[in-house]
């Protein structure tokens, strides 16, 4: 399976899905498990695992003809000004992009990154961003 993000517009007719979701793909109907999801006034904040054997750029241009913006790899930032180290987002984060080395410093893996959020609700500061 591949992480794939999405975000869908507020207006999407998610059709009653529940913790999967089936997209055609190059005519195939592909079945994406949604591992995590977030509502926002702008739309849903969605990470899928799609099957290993679907291409995932061919499923990103898919999702992005049906009005969504898809991406692979998520891009956290962290306004290190307002960042206090306290580690909140490390505990949160279930797939280890985010830690505390040492000295304490944050350290963003974003390898790891899943572009789930978990750690911008964890964050006290409200300093991290995910895009």
């Amino acid at each position: 399976m591949g992480k794939i993000n999405v975000i869908f517009p507020k207006n999407y007719d998610f059709n009653g899905v529940k913790t999967k979701l089936t997209i055609e793909v190059a005519g195939v109907p592909v079945v994406a498990t949604i591992i995590r999801s977030t509502f926002t006034s702008d739309g849903a904040h969605m990470v899928l695992d799609i099957p290993k054997e679907i291409d995932a750029d061919e499923f990103i241009k898919t999702m992005s003809q049906d009005g969504a913006r898809a991406y692979v790899r998520a891009l956290v930032t962290v306004d290190e000004n307002e960042c206090i180290q306290c580690g909140e987002c490390c505990s949160a984060c279930a797939y280890n992009a985010l830690t505390l080395d040492a000295d304490f410093n944050l350290v963003v893996n974003k390898d790891n990154c899943t572009g789930c959020r978990t750690c911008v609700d964890a964050c006290p500061r409200r300093c991290i961003t995910v895009y």
